[in-house]
């Protein structure tokens, strides 16, 4: 079972002695180290999704006891360093629902950034009774089962709108890399939600490892059927990139070699996703893309800018 340190000092401590850098200044985000915390004892066990919202607490006291603030500091807690192993999407099953989980993927599609309702006060409709602001969890805007109006066993209740707090969201559909996929069979998908400043960081085609926990959502009430989601608390981006790529004198006569073959154009358009049979004229159109064309000037002096 996790045990979170309830002592602001613990935090306080392993931020001062641990990750000095990282409070220079009172920071708007914190992505804190996971084998670090674990390693000092922070956490240990399970890490669920409850527990995690507790540390969020104790970091932001812990940050206001450090800076003198008078006030709980609205900072972004995010996580790195979760595990070495990661989950493949499709093994994220009913079983780890509610579990922090580590992922190789591909960014498929990115949604436009929303706003999504946190917390609100709720108004009784039958008697005009206040409630206290709550935490809004869940597909419906309502306030907690366990609430109950001071004025009877009411159950009609309406949200406040100039109680509304916010934060940013944006649905990204994460699919499993190409390298992954066994056979013949198409790479799965899970849909992640990403909050706060992780908005609008995310590409479709990125490379990434994301950490984040296992969710349920239903179409409706009457749904049998779920869907899971990850709601994403930490992200790290693919580091690699084509400028580190080394071309050596092997590579290089290879490639003079292919380029005086007649049929470079189906071999490169063959290598396209050839686990997918077919679509040649396609995969033709991809090559051709790729590629930029040459500078041409015209008999009557136009002058053509080539795209290489």
């Amino acid at each position: 079972m996790l045990d979170v340190i309830d002592t602001e000092m613990e935090i306080v401590n392993y931020l001062k002695y641990s990750e000095p850098d990282l409070i220079k200044e009172l920071p708007t985000t914190l992505t804190l180290d996971y084998s670090k915390l674990k390693a000092s004892r922070i956490i240990n066990g399970d890490f669920t999704r409850d527990r995690y919202n507790r540390l969020v607490v104790d970091v932001r006291c812990a940050l206001r006891t450090i800076f003198a603030l008078d006030y709980i500091p609205d900072t972004h807690v995010w996580l790195k360093s979760y595990d070495e192993s990661t989950t493949l999407i499709p093994k994220i099953r009913h079983s780890i629902i509610g579990k922090l989980v580590s992922i190789d993927c591909l960014i498929r599609k990115v949604s436009t950034t929303r706003q999504e309702v946190v917390r609100s006060a709720f108004i009784c409709k039958s008697c005009g009774k206040v409630s206290p602001v709550f935490n809004v969890d869940g597909q419906k805007l309502k306030p907690p089962a366990t609430y109950q109006c001071p004025n009877g066993q009411h159950k009609n209740y309406e949200p406040i709108l100039s109680t509304f707090e916010y934060r940013d969201i944006q649905h990204v559909t994460l699919q499993e890399p190409q390298e992954a996929v066994e056979g013949g069979r198409q790479p799965e998908s899970i849909m992640g939600i990403v909050s706060g400043d992780y908005t609008d960081t995310l590409m479709a085609g990125n490379r990434c490892r994301i950490l984040g926990y296992v969710g349920v959502k239903r179409a409706s009430e009457d749904d049998r059927e779920v869907r899971l989601f990850l709601e994403v608390v930490g992200i790290a981006k693919d580091i690699d990139s084509y400028q580190e790529l080394e071309v050596n004198a092997d590579d290089e006569r290879l490639i003079k070699s292919l380029s005086t073959s007649n049929n470079i154009l189906d071999m490169l358009a063959d290598s396209i996703v050839p686990s997918i049979y077919g679509y040649k004229e396609i995969k033709r159109a991809i090559v051709l893309q790729l590629f930029g064309g040459t500078t041409i000037t015209l008999p009557d002096g136009t002058h053509i800018r080539g795209n290489s």
